[in-house]
C-alpha cells in the first residue's frame, strides 16, 4: 500500500492550527497556500477540478494576507 503526500491545503491548515495567532504562522500559511495555488495552476492541464482547488488555495492565501495586514495594523 502506498501513501499519498498531504496536499498543501492540509499542510497550510495544520500550520495555522498549530501556530495559533503567531505572526510568523500567518506568513507561513500565506506562503504555503500561495505555493499550492501556483503548483495547481501550472500543473492543472486538462483537469478542471485541479483548477478549482488551485483557486480555493488562492482565496485562502488572500484571506491569510488580509489577516496578516489586519493583525499588523492593530499594533
Amino acid at each position: 500500500m502506498t501513501s499519498k503526500p498531504p496536499s498543501f491545503g492540509s499542510v497550510g491548515g495544520s500550520v495555522k492550527f498549530r501556530s495559533g495567532a503567531l505572526f510568523a504562522g500567518n506568513i507561513a500559511v500565506t506562503v504555503i497556500y500561495g505555493i499550492g495555488a501556483l503548483l495547481g495552476f501550472t500543473m492543472a492541464g486538462s483537469y478542471a477540478d485541479l483548477m478549482i482547488w488551485a483557486s480555493w488555495r488562492l482565496v485562502c492565501a488572500a484571506l491569510a494576507i488580509a489577516a496578516l495586514v489586519k493583525k499588523y495594523c492593530e499594533k
